[in-house]
């Protein structure tokens, strides 16, 4: 199940598809670091905006139905033929600006457990659309779908990744007992099945540190300092992302620079509570753009 959409390979094609819809999404075709989607309030909108979107990703884009809704992350390791599930949905928060506001990005941040996705859901998503798309392509390795349940319950597939979400791979790893060597083996003999992933209690949230400007431009090169402070604050570990190391220091070298993350056995608000009290120690010239509302809405 998913969005309503056309494919599209010439400009008129493009302007008859986005008037088929009250509420217009551009996806371009192949890799765009996160920013390959937009999505639009209006088809006055979407035609505004087209040659724009046409300059940054060429003529091959899909046009689709907006979806409303909860968006959420499932994650599992495929052999070939069945999918080992990690029990449990990431959310993730692509616009940049708080409420959701402003254009989309790679993610600002993401939490787990999500509390409205329930064991019975996620078994049922497995069933019905992971394992069958595996069984399909043949598909072996780390799998995760992005789902979004719209207000009448309805569940619809937003799209595939062949590897673990970014940011929602940080509290998920955070989550982890063990590591994931045995079901990584196991799925290349085709037998994931015989492995386990073990889930610890508690929750994880993480919030991503950008550069200002992200993601439209921004400066890079800039020094980063509190890397330290923040790690010694219980539970938390920050994941290196838009970064150099240069002269021994580490600086600025993309739009998402850090992902800082933290697991708390006590859930998900002192899971929250502590993740923001580690962002507010890492610094960068001019500051950091971050959101203020992962796992706010829960």
């Amino acid at each position: 199940p998913q969005a309503r959409s056309v494919k599209c390979f010439y400009i008129s094609d493009l302007k008859r598809a986005i008037k088929k819809f009250k509420e217009p999404v551009l996806k371009c075709r192949g890799l765009a670091g996160g920013k390959g989607v937009r999505v639009y309030s209006s088809q006055k909108e979407a035609l505004k905006d087209l040659n724009s979107f046409l300059k940054n990703f060429g003529k091959d884009v899909l046009v689709a139905e907006r979806l409303h809704g909860r968006e959420f992350s499932v994650f599992g390791i495929a052999d070939g033929k069945d999918v080992l599930l990690f029990e449990m949905a990431f959310q993730d928060y692509k616009p940049v600006n708080d409420g959701d506001k402003g254009p989309n990005t790679g993610g600002m941040g993401a939490y787990g457990p999500v509390q409205f996705v329930s064991k019975e859901l996620l078994k049922k998503i497995n069933e019905e659309i992971m394992i069958p798309a595996v069984r399909e392509t043949g598909y072996c390795g780390f799998f995760y779908v992005g789902m979004m349940q719209e207000p009448d319950d309805e569940i619809k597939v937003l799209e595939f990744n062949a590897r673990f979400g970014d940011p929602e791979a940080q509290p998920a790893m955070m989550l982890l007992k063990g590591n994931l060597y045995e079901p990584m083996k196991f799925s290349l003999e085709g037998k994931v099945l015989e492995s386990s992933l073990e889930i610890k209690n508690g929750a994880s949230c993480c919030v991503v540190l950008a550069s200002k400007g992200y993601p439209g431009n921004y400066e890079i090169g800039l020094p980063i300092s509190g890397i330290d402070e923040a790690e010694k604050i219980d539970g938390v570990k920050v994941f290196l992302a838009g970064v150099k190391m240069e002269n021994g220091s580490l600086i600025t070298a993309g739009g998402r620079v850090v992902g800082v993350t933290n697991y708390s056995p006590e859930g998900i608000n002192q899971s929250t509570k502590l993740t923001y009290k580690a962002a507010s120690k890492i610094e960068i010239p001019g500051g950091f753009q971050y959101r203020k509302d992962i796992a706010g809405d829960i």
